[in-house]
Protein backbone atom coordinates (compact mmCIF):
# COMPACT_ATOMS: atom_id res chain seq x y z
CA UNK A 1 0.00 0.00 0.00
CA UNK A 2 1.15 3.42 -1.26
CA UNK A 3 0.90 6.38 1.54
CA UNK A 4 0.72 10.11 -0.14
CA UNK A 5 3.37 10.93 2.25
CA UNK A 6 6.10 8.63 1.83
CA UNK A 7 9.11 9.24 -0.09
CA UNK A 8 9.20 8.89 -3.59
CA UNK A 9 12.50 7.55 -3.86
CA UNK A 10 14.37 5.17 -1.78
CA UNK A 11 17.06 6.00 0.01
CA UNK A 12 19.58 3.30 1.82
CA UNK A 13 19.66 2.98 5.35
CA UNK A 14 22.36 4.60 7.29
CA UNK A 15 24.14 3.53 10.62
CA UNK A 16 24.90 5.56 13.05
CA UNK A 17 26.82 4.13 16.00
CA UNK A 18 24.92 5.99 19.04
CA UNK A 19 21.39 6.02 17.03
CA UNK A 20 21.54 2.33 15.46
CA UNK A 21 20.32 2.18 12.13
CA UNK A 22 17.91 4.88 10.62
CA UNK A 23 16.31 6.08 7.69
CA UNK A 24 15.72 9.26 6.11
CA UNK A 25 12.80 10.48 4.03
CA UNK A 26 14.05 13.63 2.72
CA UNK A 27 13.14 15.03 -0.34
CA UNK A 28 9.33 14.51 -2.46
CA UNK A 29 6.63 12.84 -1.22
CA UNK A 30 4.77 10.60 -3.83
CA UNK A 31 2.03 12.65 -3.60
CA UNK A 32 4.29 16.14 -4.52
CA UNK A 33 6.66 13.70 -7.59
CA UNK A 34 2.86 12.45 -9.04
CA UNK A 35 1.69 15.77 -9.04
CA UNK A 36 4.67 17.45 -10.50
CA UNK A 37 4.31 14.63 -13.07
CA UNK A 38 0.49 15.27 -13.91
CA UNK A 39 1.54 18.66 -14.02
CA UNK A 40 4.03 18.71 -16.83
CA UNK A 41 1.36 16.34 -18.71
CA UNK A 42 -1.11 19.59 -18.54
CA UNK A 43 0.78 22.59 -19.13
CA UNK A 44 1.61 20.82 -22.65
CA UNK A 45 -2.05 21.60 -23.33
CA UNK A 46 -2.14 24.77 -21.01
CA UNK A 47 -6.03 25.79 -21.61
CA UNK A 48 -6.49 27.00 -18.53
CA UNK A 49 -5.24 29.01 -15.34
CA UNK A 50 -2.25 27.94 -13.33
CA UNK A 51 -4.23 27.54 -10.42
CA UNK A 52 -6.39 25.04 -12.68
CA UNK A 53 -3.68 22.89 -13.45
CA UNK A 54 -1.89 22.95 -9.88
CA UNK A 55 -5.64 21.61 -8.42
CA UNK A 56 -6.16 19.06 -11.44
CA UNK A 57 -2.69 17.97 -10.89
CA UNK A 58 -3.05 17.40 -7.23
CA UNK A 59 -6.46 15.84 -8.25
CA UNK A 60 -4.75 13.36 -10.57
CA UNK A 61 -1.94 12.72 -7.85
CA UNK A 62 -4.52 11.48 -5.10
CA UNK A 63 -6.59 8.98 -7.60
CA UNK A 64 -3.56 7.51 -8.49
CA UNK A 65 -2.38 7.19 -5.01
CA UNK A 66 -5.93 5.66 -4.56
CA UNK A 67 -5.95 3.81 -7.90
CA UNK A 68 -2.49 2.33 -6.92
CA UNK A 69 -4.09 0.64 -3.41
CA UNK A 70 -6.65 -1.36 -4.49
Amino acid sequence: MTQQNDAAFARAAFYHPEAGVSTSKDGLTKREYFAAMAIQGFMVNHTGTIEELVKMSVIAADALIKELNK
